[in-house]
């Protein structure tokens, strides 16, 4: 018999009845799989705006999946993941109007204005897990995602894909690292339509043409002298937070700018990552210059915490069920009496990443009783494991001292209503949130 059509056949007994369970190899699972999303690839690519250039191919421990997109396939999953962002801030059954969506859009494209053209490419394995052994080709290939497959739940699907990120003009395209991009489904079917709305993302909204008209060049006028003083102000700090404090009272804009900087050191250590993996001698010069910008979004971001509107001590925080008052001090805090927060931690669509506030760790470290936990822990693919290793030793550090420690929450995309209420539930029950609202 051909080892990918082997069968095996268990026989137990229950109750005096001897009953025969009939297990069939992964190589038929993922051929079913191949004939279905194959066909799914048809139907949603017959009218689609772009080709994608789909392959796929089963294979005995897992399913091989290649696609192709050009700066417009980026631009479509940028433009989904700031739709996603905007619904999620003002509520669960928003709906975004056409202007609102426009207008998204129009950043989108304005942002990836001066990236190189041409087709990018991208791919994805399937495995499917019946044991806490990772296969030997997810071994070879990711090992970095080892640890993230053995945590998963078992008889579920364990999804990788790797690509060729948008480069500014001029850069050669380059692989980054392996991440995990679905949950884990147990379900063929929710994988393979997780699959296609990688795939097919909608377009994003194209540019608008700007109207030639005297009245338009007179109004454009205007705001630029007006973005002009407004950018004379903000040079000045003092200016700078009064102009934030009645613009921008809830540090929007202070939280959209942090959220961007953890989404470019997540890239780049991802980046980072797979260099020394590899070990490619020919990208020392790249590794460098990672490592420099990398020290520069570290300042840049302990810089940016520091701005955020946190509460005093006595103030109320924010919490999964509403706003509830502090019963116990924070552990370390700022002359005002406003909290340090030692940590950034992002709530994903498949993963939480922990981040350290340098500067706070340092005052925790210049303390004459510094807490002994508190460490410059940071992993941009953290399990809900993972990160109760983490965060236990630390809360419990922080219940003999009679304090809490306070972190910094970003969100992104909740693809899983229930699992993102999970996850944020999991980093309240260690510390408390600061989530200034957007």
């Amino acid at each position: 018999m051909a080892a990918n059509a082997m069968h095996w056949v268990r026989v137990c007994r229950c109750g005096g009845r001897a009953v025969s369970t009939i297990v069939v190899a992964d190589t038929n699972r993922f051929v079913d799989i191949k004939t279905r999303l194959y066909q799914a690839v048809q139907k949603a690519g017959h009218e689609y705006w772009e080709a994608r250039n789909v392959d796929v191919t089963a294979h005995g421990n897992f399913l091989a999946l290649s696609w192709s997109g050009t700066e417009e396939y980026w631009m479509a999953l940028e433009f989904r993941r700031k739709q996603r962002n905007s619904q999620t801030k003002l509520n669960t059954g928003f709906r975004a109007s056409e202007e609102s969506l426009d207008h998204i859009g129009q950043l989108v494209r304005k942002s990836y204005a001066f990236c190189e053209s041409g087709r990018y490419s991208l791919e994805a394995y399937i495995f499917f897990k019946t044991s806490n052994i990772a296969p030997a080709e997810l071994v070879q290939m990711a090992p970095g995602l080892v640890q993230a497959f053995a945590d998963a739940p078992l008889h579920s699907y364990f999804v990788i894909r790797r690509a060729q990120n948008a480069v500014p003009k001029g850069q050669s395209k380059t692989f980054g690292g392996w991440e995990v991009i679905t949950p884990y489904e147990r379900e063929s079917e929710a994988v393979i339509k997780a699959l296609i709305k990688q795939i097919y993302p909608e377009k994003c909204p194209p540019l608008r043409k700007t109207p030639k008209c005297v009245f338009c060049w007179i109004v454009g006028s205007i705001l630029a002298l007006l973005l002009a003083v407004t950018a004379g102000l903000t040079a000045y700090e003092p200016s700078r937070d009064w102009l934030l404090s009645r613009f921008d009272p809830a540090g929007q804009g202070r939280l959209d700018d942090l959220d961007s900087r953890v989404s470019e050191l997540e890239a780049l250590n991802r980046e980072r990552t797979q260099i020394v993996q590899f070990n490619r001698d020919s990208d020392a010069d790249r590794l460098s210059e990672i490592d420099a910008r990398l020290e520069t979004i570290s300042g840049q971001i302990d810089s940016m915490v520091s701005l955020l509107p946190l509460p005093a001590s006595g103030d109320a925080v924010s919490g999964r069920t509403g706003r509830r008052s502090l019963d116990a001090p924070p552990c370390l805090a700022a002359d005002n009496g406003q909290p340090l927060t030692p940590y950034i931690i992002r709530i994903g669509e498949t993963a939480m990443s922990v981040m350290p506030v340098h500067s706070a760790l340092e005052t925790n470290r210049q303390q004459s009783r510094p807490f002994q936990h508190l460490s410059s822990f940071t992993n941009m693919n953290v399990t809900e494991r993972a990160f109760m290793d983490f965060a236990q030793p630390i809360y419990g550090e922080s219940l003999e001292r009679n304090c809490r420690h306070f972190v910094v929450l970003l969100e992104t995309d909740p693809e899983s209503a229930s699992r993102y209420i999970d996850r944020r539930a999991l980093v309240e029950r260690y510390f408390y949130i600061i989530r200034p609202a957007r």
